[in-house]
């Protein structure tokens, strides 16, 4: 498979659309486990998020995984 050299979350819900339909964590997470290896060495993820939708409770369930990763390998 082709490495990538970034990719980009915006995560929340579409503005001015049904507040029913947004993000969660475990499957961000998901896809975040399933991208990583498809990075190139120097390649970046870019994650957006608007915390007023949940409290900050996607971004700090995120930020657990990400600094959970090998600090040898990745730079968060």
């Amino acid at each position: 498979m082709e490495k990538i050299d970034a990719a980009v979350f915006n995560l929340g819900y579409l503005p001015q659309h049904s507040k029913e339909v947004f993000t969660k964590p475990d499957t961000t997470i998901l896809s975040l486990n399933s991208l990583i290896p498809l990075l190139k060495d120097s390649g970046r993820i870019y994650i957006a998020t608007y915390i007023s939708h949940d409290k900050g409770y996607e971004i700090s369930k995120i930020m657990d995984y990400l600094n959970n990763l090998n600090r040898n390998k990745y730079n968060v």
